[in-house]
């Protein structure tokens, strides 16, 4: 390695090392606002979408039940289907909430 090589490599350590995770990330009141704007957004947006496809065909609805590996909570998913007038499947998750196991009935209990 070259003298000016080095020096360079030295340099952008030094440069790089002055950098933090507070300088990096924004704070988290931050994220959380952006994420409650972009949420808002896209229902907004599914909406619009969805008042469209109502008029002109119809939405199949399919639900999923999940569970997330990390924490091992159990989810339910409901999404819709649809076929555009390009005959181009369609889908969009419509809502997913946390699923309580508590309210779980046994088969055959009415």
């Amino acid at each position: 390695m070259s003298a000016v090589e080095e020096e360079l490599l030295t340099q952008q350590h030094r440069n790089t090392s002055l950098l933090n995770a507070t300088t990096l990330l924004p704070h988290p009141t931050t994220v959380c606002r952006h994420l409650a704007d972009a949420t808002s957004q896209q229902r907004t947006e599914l909406g619009i979408e969805l008042r469209s496809v109502l008029t002109q065909t119809c939405v199949g609805v399919t639900s999923d039940m999940w569970t997330d590996n990390y924490k091992k909570r159990a989810y339910l998913t409901i999404t819709g289907n649809w076929i555009t007038e390009q005959w181009i499947m369609s889908s969009r998750v419509l809502c997913t909430e946390e699923f309580n196991p508590s309210l779980r009935k046994t088969r055959g209990q009415h």
